[in-house]
């Protein structure tokens, strides 16, 4: 662990001011922190470059909305001597214990210091950080970093190098961090891929290239599985009747969601959207959807049965359906964040 100097105090300073004037930005502060830890710019406040440079806060909100895109997502906001608080907190923890910005936000989400702040803001901030540590069971010292450091570099020399070409709008999705997923056939040649290998993507149309690193692995026993757990949808046309008007359109249907998970997805994914639940039924003879009519520049983005076995042999099934605006080029979240932050314990009552 690093002693707190000159240096280190003037950086969460910085950063304490940064995070203070972020009230001023359109989106919420979950997603202004979110995006700060994991930037190219907070890298230099990790290396202390920052500290050689003239850049204004104005300056660092510029940059970040040049690699992640203008947004207005969310509406909560934490007030100024929180978010004062919390900023120099994760400069003074990455500053004393040698860690980088991205993960201090792993292990310390802003949610959890904003419960913290009335009880810790008073406290010394490398005993309030000691606390939070003890209260989390994580221990991380000098050795622990340079253990991980020595394993990390052990592993470099053993990564492997896979080539794979993608169609144009894959490849600027997963470059632009759209898309952070991508799904493959597991046969022989994609079976040897593991974690920590690079996989090399070559776009098909411009012949650019991309390097990424494979972070994790999910295998599935075929694609019903995939489009049973939800992960695939089907497109099929259904029309929509409300009030005597009919519309029809091609909508992502997948299978049977009980209304706990349906609540739980809506609780996760309102954390970085906007989006509404809509219940309706659906008439099996004539494929019509009885529903409420979207609001407008809504789009729907899943609809399914709320009842198992599409009700058994009735001839209409409760249907579900979740819908957002349809504002493409805000959507800058990793999926994986949204669904690795929902609740377990979220039901029907909590709305």
């Amino acid at each position: 662990m690093k002693a707190i100097d000159n240096n280190g105090l003037i950086l969460c300073d910085i950063q304490s001011e940064l995070f203070e004037n972020s009230i001023t930005l359109d989106c919420s502060t979950e997603i202004f922190i979110r995006r700060f830890m994991n930037s190219k710019i907070v890298k230099q406040f990790d290396s202390c470059q920052l500290l050689d440079d003239t850049l204004t806060i104005i300056d660092i909100y510029e940059q970040l909305d040049a690699e992640y895109g203008k947004t207005s997502y969310g509406s909560v906001k934490y007030s100024k001597d929180e978010l004062y608080w919390i900023g120099h907190l994760y400069r003074y923890f990455c500053y004393t214990y040698e860690i980088s910005s991205k993960q201090a936000y792993k292990i310390i989400k802003p949610k959890e210091l904003r419960n913290l702040f009335l009880a810790y803001h008073t406290f010394d901030t490398k005993q309030a950080i000691e606390r939070i540590l003890e209260a989390k069971s994580i221990v991380l010292d000098k050795n622990y970093t340079e253990e991980g450091i020595q394993i990390l570099r052990r592993l470099r020399k053993n990564i492997i190098v896979h080539q794979m070409k993608l169609w144009n709008d894959s490849f600027e999705a997963i470059k632009n961090k759209t898309k952070t997923i991508e799904m493959r056939l597991n046969d022989e040649k994609r079976s040897n891929i593991k974690i920590g290998d690079i996989i090399e993507f070559t776009n098909t149309v411009t012949l650019e290239k991309l390097k990424v690193k494979v972070d994790k692995i999910f295998k599935y026993k075929d694609f019903e599985e995939l489009y049973k757990k939800g992960y695939i949808d089907r497109k099929r046309p259904l029309v929509f009747e409300y009030n005597g008007i009919s519309t029809t359109a091609n909508v992502r249907y997948s299978e049977y969601l009980p209304i706990k998970e349906v609540m739980q997805h809506l609780y996760r994914l309102n954390e970085y959207y906007e989006v509404r639940f809509y219940k309706g039924t659906f008439y099996k003879e004539t494929e019509k959807l009885d529903m409420l009519l979207l609001l407008r520049n809504e789009v729907p983005i899943r609809i399914f049965p709320l009842q198992k076995d599409n009700n058994g042999d009735k001839d209409w099934v409760s249907m579900g359906m979740l819908a957002t605006m349809n504002h493409p080029n805000d959507i800058k979240v990793n999926i994986r964040d949204v669904f690795e932050t929902i609740p377990d314990n979220v039901t029907e009552e909590n709305f």
